[in-house]
């Protein structure tokens, strides 16, 4: 077995044996306060992801509580990287890391809460991207351009997403039988094609719930570097795909210095529907009702406009 298999093997126990965590508000506001110079006085669920739990602390605090000790491991790593990483827009920096905090089985980390909200709660049909199309140019440029501390990226060989049959078998019967199709066959068609060697730094996970935007969708602010590391540069514009479409990532790509390939630009759509599949199969291993995510509504706009184009 090759090493990059045994890694995909590794990700897929991580995924369907990740402890469900069992943090209350009390819960969590004792911890922040029982670990942390702050003084916590209320508590609200920001996220839940595969990686972590983030709660907003008194509307001036994120913490991040992590749901298996592989992401955990690399928490501190990633305060360090961030400290160093000098980019056009804010990120997060990590205030506290309490590697063996009371109350909890793993490390936890805080961050002075970033200004904005996430690109997600806006459509893309529905507001001007002028502004915010140039800034990630322009960002996507300086971290693709960055030479890391190899230390404290990602140390794995960059994986493409990919998707496992069981997670299709999940969705059968969620979504029409056409649509299942049309995935399979986008999926399909994108096997043959050739991309250049991993060699740039990249985001790792650029999606909408990532970016942050002012009421005028202006950037902000760029969440959750844990799944930094070296690979191409096409996986980055994956989150803007699935947000806004070829025609979003055409407008980036104006502003972008350098250039992706016919095929890695063709990549983008397999990539984006594999990353929706599984965050579809997620939502149902977790009792939840997929098609009221927002992903969804993206999931059928980005499938019509692929037909529309085909």
């Amino acid at each position: 077995m090759g090493s990059e298999q045994r890694l995909i093997n590794i990700f897929i126990y991580i995924r369907y044996n990740s402890a469900k965590l069992e943090l209350t508000a009390t819960k969590v506001l004792n911890i922040v306060r029982l670990n942390t110079s702050v003084h916590p006085s209320s508590v609200c669920l920001e996220g839940i992801g595969f990686d972590f739990w983030t709660y907003n602390i008194d509307g001036k605090w994120i913490f991040r509580f992590p749901t298996h000790h592989v992401v955990a491991e690399a928490l501190n790593f990633e305060r360090e990287f961030t400290r160093e990483l000098s980019i056009s827009v804010p990120i997060p920096h990590i205030e506290f890391y309490i590697a063996y905090p009371i109350g909890f089985h793993l490390p936890i980390v805080g961050y002075h809460r970033l200004s904005g909200s996430s690109l997600k709660n806006f459509q893309y049909a529905k507001v001007s991207t002028s502004v915010l199309s140039k800034q990630l140019g322009k960002v996507l440029s300086e971290i693709h351009s960055t030479i890391p501390d190899f230390k404290k990226i990602v140390s794995h060989p960059f994986l493409k997403p990919t998707i496992e049959p069981q997670e299709f078998q999940l969705l059968k019967g969620k979504i029409s039988e056409s649509e299942l199709g049309f995935v399979k066959g986008v999926i399909k068609q994108s096997e043959t094609l050739q991309l250049s060697d991993p060699k740039v730094l990249v985001h790792g996970d650029l999606s909408a719930e990532n970016i942050l935007v002012n009421e005028t969708v202006k950037l902000t602010g760029i969440l959750d570097w844990t799944n930094r590391q070296l690979g191409n540069r096409a996986y980055d514009f994956v989150g803007l795909w699935m947000w806004g479409g070829e025609k979003f990532v055409d407008e980036v790509l104006e502003h972008y210095e350098f250039e992706l390939s016919p095929a890695e630009k063709s990549i983008l759509p397999a990539w984006g529907l594999i990353t929706f599949i599984g965050r579809f199969t997620r939502e149902l291993e977790e009792g939840r009702e997929f098609k009221k995510h927002y992903l969804y509504r993206l999931f059928r706009d980005r499938i019509q406009e692929l037909a529309r184009l085909a």
